[in-house]
């Protein structure tokens, strides 16, 4: 009898084991089934997030979180081929705000030294960025960027490499679409004279980028550009030598700028400039940027000068028509007080 019992403690054992070892087993079987749910869901979801983008920002926005929802990443960032632009969800993300901008470093080194045709995982990039992937925008062989995932806790799959690749795709075509919109708009909203858009079109761009700004509380800022004593540079070099230099200062602006910027011909002399996602400070050296460059060029020979007027949403106004006079008042300012100047909103409201 003894003897029985101990064969049935035996045999309760090794199935007991046994049962644990197969619920472990239909456990991780499960758990990695859902964690594949979760992946081809975060692809779905960006999917068709980027087919539906509207505008590059919102397309960048949708790729990035994208690419950490199918990876489980904890940051995301991407280099633009066409205008040299660099993108990054790290301040998005909250942490160390003093560690920002040495991962943005880190983050568009690794993307600007990868190659552009073939995807890369790295093991261990540097002190802020571990565990990195980085994958091509391609279309047909035409590189249109590349993206990177990093800071993911276990090491990048097969299958999220194929995931990224095939939303790297949709990517490039989503931005081949829009610069193909991009261009037929330019048509309507282009200043012939300059490049820059026109009056219409920025009053058009504003109010996007102001509901963008309110939605995300992102600030927005308003450069307001005038030519110093324009008329008489007319006067003394001619209208065609007046007309080359407009456009002089435009390239000017455009070169100051980063490629997210919005730069416009307001009308006659006058330019402006949005600022998105900067602080009133970056702002202001954008605009010292302008205002020296132009003081420093050779405009057939002559010499021009501008004053520029800078406010802030929503430190200096909450609304489009406020924010415009803000500016437009701190530019007034810039004037009366011996142009060549650079004055904010906040210094004009002390002036006053």
């Amino acid at each position: 009898m003894l003897y029985l019992a101990l064969i049935f403690i035996i045999a309760l054992g090794a199935y007991s084991a046994y049962a644990a070892r197969k619920i472990k087993r239909l456990k991780g079987e499960f758990s990695s089934s859902e964690a594949r749910c979760a992946r081809l869901t975060g692809y779905a979801d960006a999917s068709t997030l980027l087919a539906s983008s509207g505008n590059r920002i919102s397309l960048i926005e949708a790729l990035m979180d994208g690419a950490k929802s199918i990876t489980g990443s904890g940051m995301a960032a991407i280099f633009l081929s066409d205008e040299n632009g660099f993108h990054s969800s790290i301040k998005t993300e909250g942490g160390p705000s003093g560690r920002f901008e040495e991962a943005d470093l880190e983050l568009e080194r690794l993307l600007r030294e990868a190659g552009a045709k073939r995807p890369l995982i790295l093991d261990s990039s540097g002190l802020v960025i571990k565990n990195a992937m980085i994958v091509p925008l391609l279309l047909r062989d035409e590189g249109f960027g590349k993206l990177l995932v990093a800071n993911k806790p276990r090491p990048y799959t097969d299958e999220e490499e194929d995931l990224l690749m095939s939303l790297g795709t949709q990517a490039a075509l989503a931005l081949k679409k829009l610069a193909t919109e991009t261009a037929v708009e330019g048509l309507a909203t282009k200043d012939s004279l300059t490049g820059l858009f026109n009056h219409r079109a920025f009053q058009e761009k504003l109010d996007s980028e102001l509901e963008r700004a309110r939605r995300f509380s992102h600030n927005l800022s308003v450069l307001m550009i005038d030519i110093d004593d324009f008329k008489k540079f007319n006067s003394a070099y001619g209208r065609e030598a007046g007309d080359a230099a407009l456009g002089n200062i435009a390239d000017i602006i455009r070169e100051s700028t980063r490629g997210i910027d919005l730069a416009a011909r307001y009308g006659g002399e006058e330019f402006v400039l949005l600022v998105i996602e900067s602080s009133p400070e970056t702002a202001l050296r954008t605009a010292e940027r302008i205002r020296e460059a132009v003081r420093a060029g050779d405009f057939n020979g002559g010499k021009l000068t501008v004053s520029i007027g800078v406010a802030t949403y929503p430190a200096d106004a909450g609304e489009k028509e406020e924010l415009l006079k803000e500016a437009d008042g701190a530019l007034y300012i810039a004037k009366k007080r011996g142009k060549d100047k650079v004055i904010s909103a906040d210094k004009f409201s002390k002036i006053l």
